[in-house]
């Protein structure tokens, strides 16, 4: 037995509730499926469970692991029907399918799943059986639910939303007033809930969950949490769902120094010192020099990565020869459980593995030797977690965390989080007899690789030959370069310290998106428009392999051309239209204006004439218009003309006079225009005024000559 073991399954089995951290490898689930078992069989002895009456519960936060649970329950009780049948599944055929590439259409084949067909339990009140509901491919809440119902589920393993489901279908399918007993589902005797991975449950979003599962459970109860990590939020968890729990850590401590750290002795560690433009070089070279014959896993940032690089690495010469395998948490649950059987097969000895997080805790992946973490982890707990897939129950393991200069202090984190991390400065680091440097210096001194030209351009010509992967690779770009500034620890991973142009040639971007992230930086658009001109590739000409596609594509291409020229004709109308209305109020305005100027005008001839007039009659001169004077020459018989010559000075002295007078009548004669006009727009119809000015002035000059 382990330690873990030693010290967790006797007092579990006294019932005491427990609360374990322990490094990982080191045998957790064993020390909770053991007095599980243990626990349901005395049960079955004194007081047997009804075939609807669960017993015991194991979570687990992800479908993987609680198949591998599930597989070693199994192990224990193998004469019970089961609702699970394992994948069987072709490699190629699995990955093909898991990155659902459009050129490669085999889908992954499948044995039925759903109920067993296996015989029923003679003895069905002594013979334990179990059952395990995870949401997905596996099987469906249908078929779980039909399953419990002919065979019945003593120790169950499950995923918390899928166990959700079943619990609240099961439980509340009875008729009004029944009871318990009379639930599809009871679980009014479970003794045992285990939370497997316990922080990660917490991390995953799964808090709501948890409290409607336990809102089911009795309150008198054994409780297990089991992590490599234990985490503040834990806290609140071993509150409310465990009472006086015993803590248990195990944790490796060096006999020579009496150091303490949270990984096993038998794996190493390791960092690697690389720039952008050099890391798809030495992930390459690392999987050659140390994982030849061997299993490999290499844990990339997002799942737009994990999708770009295994379809990349595919047509460089040298990574053709490398069975590449992606698991990444946006694949179907059936694609994932195809792609995680291919890559377990016993019958293979070497594969890699290209996956995120979503494969990083709890996995027993036998023989695993290599973790490569081509980025590290945005939330720091998952590095040791990630280690642990290799360097498993004492066999002897590598791991190496790629870094550039400028994220160095991240070895001295992890070496205050228990993690002993030692920089890599030669290919014999790690094996038997050679010792492990310890100064900062070996990272920036560490040996080097040199190809990485020479596999820009093999990426970028096969980008040329399929728009598929120039879409990947932007994807995988943004989605890197985003989550590198969502990073925990930010003061390490500095978004202004990282080389965006070198991240470019990484990817082998053709084309460079248009990010906040690049704009802000006026240099760095400069160097990465250099970059385009001097790979002169127009990004548009760039055809899918897939004809389907391609052709939807071209399709549309020529719809968005269709709506641009429909759009510029609208546009085009609308502003000419526009222009239209411009001119139109512009007109308006210029016939007010015009009106105005000339009421201006006439105001001040008026003004003037008055003045005139009132200069007159101060001199005491006599006033007369053109048209009196025209009268009173027809009069008399006199030209007016001979009548002026006649007046000497007094004519000469009333031209101005004159002048102003026609002005005068000019004025009436336009105000009275002005009226009929109107008068005739509101539909009055015409107005006629007569005046008889020659009789008033002649009246008028009689007057005066009187």
């Amino acid at each position: 037995m382990t330690p873990v073991q030693s010290q967790t399954i006797p007092l579990f089995l006294k019932s005491k509730d427990v609360v374990v951290e322990a490094i990982t490898g080191s045998g957790k689930t064993l020390a909770f499926v053991i007095p599980v078992i243990e626990m349901m069989l005395r049960k079955m002895k004194s007081e047997p469970l009804r075939k609807n009456q669960i017993g015991a519960i194991i979570i687990s936060p992800t479908r993987e692991l609680a198949i591998q649970i599930y597989s070693v329950l199994r192990q224990f009780l193998p004469d019970s029907p089961t609702n699970y049948r394992p994948h069987g599944t072709d490699p190629d055929a699995a990955d093909a399918d898991a990155n659902g590439d459009a050129d490669m259409d085999a889908a992954p084949s499948t044995t039925a799943t759903g109920a067993s067909s296996e015989p029923a339990p003679k003895n069905k009140k002594s013979q334990l059986t179990h059952a395990l509901f995870v949401g997905g491919a596996t099987s469906s809440l249908e078929d779980d639910l039909a399953h419990f119902k002919q065979y019945g589920a003593h120790i169950v393993v499950a995923t918390p939303g899928r166990l959700e489901e079943v619990l609240k279908r099961g439980i509340g399918h009875r008729t009004a007033g029944a009871s318990a007993n009379a639930a599809l589902v009871n679980v009014k005797e479970c003794d045992a809930v285990i939370l497997d991975e316990a922080d990660r449950l917490l991390d995953l979003g799964f808090k709501q969950a948890l409290a409607n599962i336990l809102g089911y459970l009795p309150k008198q109860r054994r409780t297990g949490l089991f992590s490599a990590t234990m985490t503040d939020a834990l806290g609140e968890l071993v509150r409310t769902g465990l009472r006086n729990p015993v803590r248990i850590a195990v944790k490796v401590e060096h006999a020579a120094s009496g150091a303490v750290w949270r990984t096993p002795q038998s794996l190493d560690i390791g960092a690697v010192v690389v720039t952008e433009s050099t890391k798809l070089a030495w992930l390459l070279a690392c999987v050659r020099r140390w994982g030849q014959g061997r299993k490999v896993i290499v844990y990339m940032a997002t799942c737009k990565q994990v999708e770009y690089w295994y379809k990349a690495l595919a047509t460089i010469a040298a990574a053709k020869d490398v069975p590449w395998h992606s698991l990444h948490g946006q694949q179907t649950a059936k694609r994932r459980a195809a792609v995680f059987q291919a890559f377990v097969d016993p019958s293979t000895d070497h594969a890699v593995l290209i996956t995120t997080d979503v494969a990083a805790r709890g996995l027993d992946i036998p023989n695993v030797d290599l973790v490569i973490q081509y980025d590290p982890p945005t939330d720091p707990k998952m590095f040791a977690h990630r280690c642990g897939r290799a360097g498993r129950a004492g066999r002897a393991g590598k791991a190496v965390v790629f870094l550039t200069e400028n994220e160095d202090a991240y070895v001295e984190f992890m070496h205050v989080r228990k993690v002993n991390v030692q920089p890599v400065t030669d290919w014999a680091w790690g094996e038997p007899g050679t010792k492990t440097g310890k100064s900062k210096k070996g990272i920036k001194d560490a040996f080097a690789v040199t190809d990485q030209d020479a596999l820009h351009a093999e990426l970028v010509t096969a980008i040329q030959g399929d728009r598929d992967l120039l879409d990947k690779s932007i994807l995988a770009f943004t989605s890197y370069v985003r989550s590198y500034t969502a990073h925990e620890l930010s003061y390490i991973f500095q978004l202004k310290k990282l080389d965006l142009v070198a991240l470019v040639r990484q990817f082998a971007l053709v084309k460079v998106p248009n990010m906040p992230e690049i704009k802000r930086n006026s240099e760095v658009v400069d160097q990465l428009a250099q970059y385009e001109a001097a790979l002169a590739i127009d990004a548009s000409k760039i055809a899918y392999k897939d004809k389907i596609r391609e052709k939807a594509r071209l399709d549309r291409i020529a719809k968005k051309a269709e709506e641009a020229a429909l759009a510029a004709l609208t546009a085009a109308a609308d502003k000419k239209k526009r222009d239209k209305k411009k001119r139109s109020l512009a007109e308006a305005w210029s016939e007010q204006k015009e009106k105005k100027q000339k009421r201006l005008e006439r105001r001040e001839k008026k003004d003037k004439r008055k003045a005139a007039i009132e200069q007159l009659k101060a001199q005491g001169k006599e006033f007369f218009t053109a048209k009196s004077k025209k009268l009173a020459a027809a009069e008399l018989g006199v030209a007016a003309t001979t009548e002026g010559k006649d007046a000497g000075s007094d004519s000469s002295d009333s031209d101005s006079d004159v002048d102003m007078a026609d002005d005068y009548a000019e004025l009436q004669r336009e105000k009275r225009a002005q009226r009929k006009t109107k008068q005739q727009k509101k539909g009055g119809g015409p107005m006629t005024m007569s005046f008889d000015f020659a009789a008033a002035d002649s009246d008028a000059s009689s007057d005066e000559s009187t």
